[in-house]
Order: C-alpha cells, then sequence, then structure tokens
C-alpha cells in the first residue's frame, strides 16, 4: 500500500492562511524598503545640513587666518576631517554615503571659490593698505627733503608704484589720479607745517608779481586754489611755533627764579650761622643759579659781619653812665677822678663798651 498525503483544496484554511503569509512578506518587504528610503532621505539630508554647517564654521576660521597662502590647503584638511566624523559618528547605509560624499563635494567646492574670492580680496586690501602707507612715508620724505633732488626723486618713485598699481588692477586710473592729487596736497600741508618760512616767502613772491602786473606765477606741483589754505596753515603755524617758544621760554624764567631764590634762602641760612658764603657766588652768578642784586646785597652783608664789633661782653648801661660822667665834667672844675680814664680804657679793651 503506498502513503499519499492528503490532497489541499484551494479553499481549505492551510491554503488562504499561506496565500496571506506571502502576500503579508511582499508587503513587510515593501514597507521595510520604504522606511529605509525615508531613513536614507533623513541621514541624507542631516549629514548635508550639519557638513553645510561645519563647512561655515571651517571658512570663517580660515579666512582669519593671515597666512592667505595655505587657506585652500587648511580647508581641504578640515573639509575630508569633518567629512570622515560625520560619517563614523553615526552608521549610515552604503547609499547614503555616496549620495552624502556627492552632495559634500559640491558643497566643498562652492566654499573653495568662496574662500578664493576672500582671499583675493584680502590681498587686494593689503596691497591698498600698504600702497597708502608707502605713499604717505614717501611723501613726508619729500617735503621733508633738503633738496629739490631728493623731492623729484620721491615723487617718481612713488609714481611708478602708482602705475604698477594701475597695471596690475588694484586701482583704477580714476583712483590712481585721486591718490596723485592726496599726495599733491598732503606734501604741501607737512611744508607748511615744518617749514613755514618757505610758504610765507612764497605768499611775498607772489603778491610782489602781482603788484608788478605779471600776475600769480604758477607754483609746480601745487593746485593754486588750495595756495592761500597751505599759506593760512603756515601762519598758523608759525603762530603756533611763537606761542609755544613764549611759553617755553615763561616756564624756563620761572625755573630760574626758583632756582635763585633757594639758592639765596640757602646761602642767607649760612651767612646768618657764620659761614662764608662769598667764595661759592661767582660760580652760581655765571649760572644764572643767583640773582646778581641777591648776590651783592649777601657779599656785603658778609663784610658787615666781619668787620662787626664783638657784642658779646658789651654792656649798655657802663657807656651810658661814662657819658654822663664825662658830661658833667664840662661843668665842674675840678680835677679829672682818679682812676676814670684808665677805667674806661680798661673797660673798652675788655669789650664793655664800644668804640664810638
Amino acid at each position: 500500500t503506498v502513503l499519499q498525503l492528503p490532497n489541499v483544496s484551494p479553499n481549505s484554511f492551510g491554503a488562504q492562511a499561506g496565500e496571506q503569509l506571502s502576500q503579508f512578506g511582499q508587503h513587510a518587504l515593501h514597507a521595510a524598503q520604504q522606511i529605509q528610503r525615508s531613513q536614507d532621505q533623513l541621514d541624507v539630508v542631516r549629514l548635508s545640513s550639519e557638513y553645510a554647517i561645519g563647512l561655515d564654521a571651517i571658512q570663517s576660521e580660515v579666512a582669519r587666518s593671515p597666512d592667505t597662502a595655505r587657506h585652500g590647503d587648511l580647508l581641504a584638511e578640515r573639509a575630508d576631517a569633518l567629512q570622515e566624523e560625520l560619517l563614523t559618528k553615526r552608521p549610515v547605509s552604503t547609499a547614503v554615503g555616496a549620495t552624502f560624499r556627492s552632495h559634500a563635494m559640491q558643497q566643498y567646492a562652492t566654499a573653495r571659490i568662496e574662500i578664493a574670492h576672500t582671499d583675493l580680496k584680502i590681498r587686494a586690501d593689503r596691497a591698498l593698505s600698504d600702497f597708502t602707507q608707502t605713499e604717505e612715508h614717501l611723501t613726508q620724505k619729500a617735503a621733508l627733503a633738503t633738496n629739490e633732488e631728493e623731492t623729484v626723486s620721491q615723487f617718481t618713485l612713488l609714481g611708478e608704484l602708482r602705475r604698477n598699481m594701475v597695471r596690475s588692477g588694484l586701482m583704477t586710473q580714476v583712483q590712481a589720479d585721486t591718490s596723485e592729487r592726496v599726495a599733491e596736497n598732503r606734501y604741501w600741508e607737512i611744508v607748511a607745517q615744518h617749514d613755514p618760512h618757505r610758504l610765507v616767502a612764497l605768499q611775498q613772491t607772489q603778491l610782489s608779481a602781482q603788484q608788478a602786473g605779471e600776475g600769480g606765477t604758477a607754483i609746480a606741483g601745487m593746485d593754486p586754489q588750495h595756495f592761500n589754505r597751505y599759506v593760512n596753515l603756515a601762519v598758523s603755524t608759525l603762530h603756533t611755533q611763537q606761542a609755544g617758544q613764549a611759553s617755553a621760554n615763561k616756564a624756563q624764567d620761572d625755573q630760574v627764579k626758583r632756582t635763585q631764590a633757594y639758592n639765596a634762602n640757602l646761602l642767607t641760612a649760612d651767612l646768618l650761622e657764620g659761614k662764608s658764603v662769598s667764595a661759592r657766588i661767582p660760580a652760581l652768578l655765571r649760572g644764572r643759579q643767583l640773582d646778581d642784586g641777591v648776590a651783592r646785597t649777601l657779599a656785603e652783608t658778609e663784610v658787615k659781619l666781619a668787620t662787626a664789633p664783638n657784642m658779646v661782653n658789651y654792656q649798655r648801661g657802663l657807656a651810658a653812665q661814662i657819658e654822663a660822667s664825662l658830661g658833667a665834667m664840662k661843668y665842674n672844675p675840678a680835677a679829672l677822678q682818679d682812676g676814670l680814664e684808665q677805667g674806661i680804657v680798661s673797660d673798652f679793651l675788655q669789650g664793655h663798651i664800644l668804640k664810638d
């Protein structure tokens, strides 16, 4: 007897369950694929956003570096490191990784172009700034030069630098013409402040020419419309210098007077203490450290003190008594009292009375 499996009817429960299970598997697979596609899209958007934010920060940081020659290399190094960091921080599918790298390459290319433009602008601004500083330096050298040849040499060099700026595209011809006028104006301003007499002399020459009916003569390298302004600046500079000199002279005189008063007090104190000051007076006079009148007074006072009588033993009452006795003798015919003359001589020799 042969064993046979029972036949399954298509309408039986088992057949229906198997068919449903197969359909469910297909639906589940389709749903899983849909979910994965959605997740992949989310991952691509997330990675691209994070990369864009990080790349902006890197670009700003690189732009601040003074070494513009390495800006491109720095951007590439930091961008590659950022890309690997984002891919390893959170696992993603192979498709996401490939798509993200493609987007990242486009974003990096844009950033590289922007940083290149920024570098060019920085270099151009730096070149313009350097030219402005050099222009000021050469203009000052020309204005302070001691001879005309040196002045011409500085302006010739400045003109060549200005033409190079135009040829390199860093400056337009209009800007170059403006720069030349600025340098010319700056030159005469410096001359007016450092050599005002030169502008005053030019003004006198112009006035003399006008009085002679010749009219004003053109001054090389000067806009005649600004001539009066330069002259006014020169006159103002002269007034300032004169006021400053007067103030300095007064301050110096005040200092001399303070020194003289101090030395006068010091010498007077020494003189009152019995010290000799005459030997120190000539040197102080030569150095203006002592007033002439005070010096004469101190010298005369020292002489008077040296020749003054010794007043230590002087007795005022004794002198008065002797004078009274001698006066009374004019009216007394009696002889001179014994010992009166010897007493007077003795008192004088002992310093009890003065010579007068």
